[in-house]
Order: C-alpha cells, then structure tokens, then sequence
C-alpha cells in the first residue's frame, strides 16, 4: 500500500506543462496530529496557473497545468468566423453596403415618383394621365376593389 501511494505522489508531485517544463503540482504539509506527534500529507497547490502563448500575441491562462494543446482549423465563410470569432467587422461592412443599397434604391424610386407627377402636372391627355398614374402607383391601385374609387 506504501508503493502505490508513494508510485502516484512521485508522478504528481511534478507535472510536466505543455509548454512551460515542471510545474509543482503537489505541496506536503507537515503538522502536528492531537498526540504532539509529527504527521503530513500532500494537498495540490492552490492558485496553480499555467499559460499558453497562441500563434499572435494572446496569451491563455488557465487554472491548473496545461498538458496538451490540440489546434482545430474550422473552414467557413469569412463572413460568419469573422461574426463569430472577430471584430465583426466584416458583417458591419456587409450591413453598410445593404443599407447604402437600399438608400440608392429609395433615391432612384423617389426619383422617379417626381418625374411622373412632374408629368402629370404638365399633361393635358387625360388617358395618358391616368395610364402614368396607373404605372406609378402599380399595386396599390390592383389591391383596392372599389371601381368607383376615386385615383386623385
């Protein structure tokens, strides 16, 4: 029983890190028991850190000792690992160009709105008049059902 309590204090008493060497995982303590008489033990070390320098600049801490470091590399659109794992710079980017998109699109349609009323102002065909005024306001005319609706 003395051996095989000796074998495991010997593999942890000194843990080998990762990247840092030994690290002293395991501290005996030494008191006196109710009789006076000398007793120790082991205990794991409190507030044991360890670090692991990453490919740039970040450094990982973590509680206790680092004894293997596995790398995974996760293909995918840049878009989402960027969301996900950067700045998100790239989906700031993204929603920008859409809503500069959409701003080109409500620019041009207002645009166009003017130059039919512009026309509709100087027309004296009515015909014509309500041909544009059909065209212009496209659906919203379909989606009322009342024939003697008046268009102006």
């Amino acid at each position: 029983m003395e051996e095989v309590r000796n074998r495991i204090i010997f593999e942890y008493e000194q843990v080998l890190s990762s990247e840092n060497g030994e690290i002293t995982f395991l501290k005996k303590i030494r008191k006196e028991d109710f009789d006076g008489n000398d007793a120790s033990y082991y205990t794991k070390l409190r507030g044991l850190e360890d670090s692991y320098q990453t490919g740039g600049d970040m450094v990982l801490k973590v509680p206790g000792v680092i004894q293997n470091v596995e790398k995974y590399t996760l293909r995918t659109d840049s878009l989402i690992a960027d969301c996900v794992l950067g700045q998100g710079a790239a989906l700031d980017c993204f929603n920008a160009k859409l809503q500069n998109e959409f701003s080109q699109k409500a620019i041009l349609e207002n645009q166009i709105r003017q130059k039919a009323i512009e026309f509709l102002e100087s027309s004296a065909e009515p015909t014509l008049k309500a041909e544009v005024l059909k065209a212009l306001l496209g659906s919203e005319t379909t989606q009322d059902n009342n024939p003697n609706a008046s268009v102006l």
